[in-house]
């Protein structure tokens, strides 16, 4: 099977697995960031720039033959061929949706796809919060029991400035550590910990009450999925 097969499996499948994976890929835009063509050019340009560079190492080393031309040229290669190895073993996929197609996965689309189903909307945020998962549109999803800290990200060093901040969640799990923004605030540094101390409150709220009656969902064939 190749690696665009194991990257659309679920639309290949058909019938039921389809539709559950066509509903959360329409919120969490999964295929979005998967592309043939993305993953053609990049494995092209990591090849492309492994060999360029050996030839420049080799050119250099035969008619300059001096150590420290040799050593700059030689890391050159080196970090060459690591983005030559990441290029040719990359499955396409950026990294939220390679978390998020691996937790389906690992967990099973039905158990999210559930869950999803039953998550309710994360106050003046674009994500929701079921028992198990949080769901970020646009952007991906998590395990709630990997989310380490909540946070406030912002795009200036002034901590005062009116710019971009952004309330965010740290997580680690056994795909990596990675961060992901939740919402925009404002307003002064008062303010947006008291909006990142709200919104952490909801979120671990309504976690904690759909956990509680997790059992009760209905079971995946009655819900309605088309």
């Amino acid at each position: 099977m190749n690696k665009k097969k194991e990257l659309i499996s679920y639309y290949d499948m058909g019938g039921e697995p389809a539709k559950m994976y066509k509903r959360l890929d329409d919120y969490l835009m999964l295929t979005a960031e998967t592309d043939s063509k993305k993953i053609d050019i990049t494995r092209k340009i990591g090849a492309a720039s492994g060999i360029i560079m050996a030839l420049i190492f080799i050119i250099t080393a035969v008619y300059m033959r001096t150590l420290i031309s040799s050593i700059v040229l030689g890391a050159f290669v080196v970090m060459s061929g690591l983005v030559t190895y990441k290029a040719l073993t990359n499955d396409g996929q950026m990294p939220q949706a390679k978390r998020a197609n691996g937790i389906m996965e690992k967990d099973g689309l039905e158990t999210v796809y559930r869950d999803f189903m039953y998550a309710k909307p994360v106050p003046s945020a674009s994500a929701l919060i079921g028992a198990r998962y949080l769901f970020i549109r646009d952007e991906g999803m998590v395990r709630v029991k990997d989310i380490k800290n909540f946070y406030l990200r912002t795009e200036s060093n002034d901590e005062e400035s009116e710019g971009g901040c952004f309330l965010s969640i740290r997580l680690k799990d056994e795909f990596g550590s990675a961060a992901y923004d939740i919402r925009r605030v404002s307003g002064n540094r008062n303010e947006r910990q008291l909006i990142l101390g709200q919104t952490e409150e909801s979120i671990r709220k309504i976690n904690t009450k759909l956990l509680k009656c997790e059992d009760d969902f209905s079971p995946i064939f009655e819900l309605d999925i088309k």
